[in-house]
């Protein structure tokens, strides 16, 4: 077991080493998730340049995924975010249309800078209608028809590129997959029926494949979504609580984050060892909890449903917290939202490109499913129907209400959330 520790910790380390080393000494800029810096530059406040640089692109990209790598509770949604904001500022800077009409610098960069960031969440969540509702809501103040017109051409083409990279070896091997296991290779009318049956129509001449919700980051489908009118009372204060916990959230990340600025700086030496005590505690906590309260050996496939949320950080804890069918742990479950919670808020503002959607998604995620496992107990004691309320909904369906409250809490995200 200490082996696999060792392991585990000296990976996360490593992988985390160069996510800070490209922001405490290439690019200070690429740290965080870099929505706020994108609202201040749509917003007016131009004193940085380098936000939308291509130096920053190239630390963003690259650190994001060793961030996400080393376990550490961040997202790469919102360094997706930055990373189009700043292809729209790059594309702008070209200035493509100064022939052919009057070119206003500023106000094209920003119109692009919008747009681009527009295109960052469609390509990180698949979402598009709601990829222009965020750039209403959150990225420039004065919103006009002309970027939403940009913004529903960067998401368009954004889609269609995303199905281009996904489906063309999608169909390939599905058929060489179903060819070799029927022995029935040339039987093209055949292998169409099957695809036809288990994925969608397929042409020929079409290298796009199926989009929707298969997208990078899904959470999956549900089956069930009833619910009594009589919960609505229950979904509201636990909307509440989410407001309640993300505006917390928000303080304790202030402070910290002026802490930081007072007694650690914004690169250097401290920053980095910041970053590799961040990843030691959250890499051992993730480790040490399911060693300690499994007997079997550590592998993620004999682990319990709750167990695996420590290892199965981000999008797949999200669908199984969704989706499962399991009872999980009330202890586990309620330890594992706190912790993610607390390490959120220490790991959001240190020297790695981070997102916080997926941490906050979790938190919320966790917390609501506790509450509707209690529901389900009080569904399953009141055996005779002599209850005056009535629940109908199912756990997974509170999770998604208290991923969105939580979310809704840090964010201050309403309408394309």
């Amino acid at each position: 077991v200490w082996q696999q520790y060792l392991a585990w910790v000296s990976v996360a380390v490593a992988l985390a080493s160069i996510a800070g080393i490209l922001v405490c000494y290439i690019d200070p800029f690429a740290a965080g998730s870099g929505i706020p810096e994108i609202k201040c530059y749509l917003n007016g406040i131009e004193h940085f340049p380098s936000v939308v640089g291509l130096k920053t692109l190239l630390a963003k990209a690259v650190g994001i995924v060793f961030s996400v790598s080393a376990g550490l509770p961040c997202g790469k949604e919102g360094p997706m975010i930055h990373s189009g904001a700043i292809i729209g500022a790059v594309v702008a800077g070209f200035r493509i249309d100064r022939n052919i009409k009057p070119y206003v610098y500023t106000q094209e960069v920003r119109d692009l800078v919008a747009a681009g960031a527009s295109a960052g969440v469609s390509a990180a969540f698949g979402a598009p209608l709601g990829s222009v509702l965020f750039a209403i809501e959150e990225g420039s103040s004065h919103m006009n028809p002309q970027i939403m017109l940009l913004s529903c051409i960067g998401l368009d083409v954004d889609t269609a590129f995303r199905g281009l990279r996904r489906g063309g070896p999608r169909v390939k091997d599905f058929l060489d997959r179903e060819s070799a296991s029927s022995g029935a290779e040339g039987q093209e009318m055949e292998m169409r029926k099957i695809f036809h049956d288990h994925v969608g129509p397929f042409s020929s001449h079409a290298l796009t494949g199926p989009s929707g919700w298969r997208v990078p980051v899904s959470f999956g489908r549900f089956s069930n979504m009833d619910y009594h009118i009589q919960e609505f009372a229950l979904f509201g204060l636990m909307a509440v609580c989410g407001g309640l916990l993300g505006g917390l959230f928000n303080c304790l990340n202030k402070r910290l984050t002026l802490w930081r600025q007072r007694h650690i700086g914004g690169r250097g030496h401290k920053r980095f060892l910041e970053v590799l005590l961040v990843t030691f505690v959250v890499s051992s906590f993730d480790f040490l909890v399911v060693a300690l309260c499994s007997d079997s050996p550590l592998t993620l496939e004999d682990l319990p449903p709750t167990m695996e949320l420590y290892w199965n950080l981000g999008a797949k804890a999200m669908k199984n917290l969704f989706h499962g069918q399991e009872n999980y742990h009330w202890g586990f479950l309620l330890l594992f939202a706190v912790k993610n919670f607390c390490f959120a808020c220490w790991n959001y503002g240190t020297g790695v490109p981070s997102g916080l959607f997926i941490p906050s998604l979790l938190t919320g995620a966790a917390f609501g499913r506790l509450v509707g496992q209690l529901v389900a107990v009080l569904r399953d004691l009141d055996t005779n129907g002599n209850s005056p309320f009535s629940f109908v909904a199912q756990p997974g369906t509170y999770a998604l209400i208290g991923a969105c409250s939580m979310l809704a809490g840090t964010a201050r995200i309403t309408i394309s959330l």
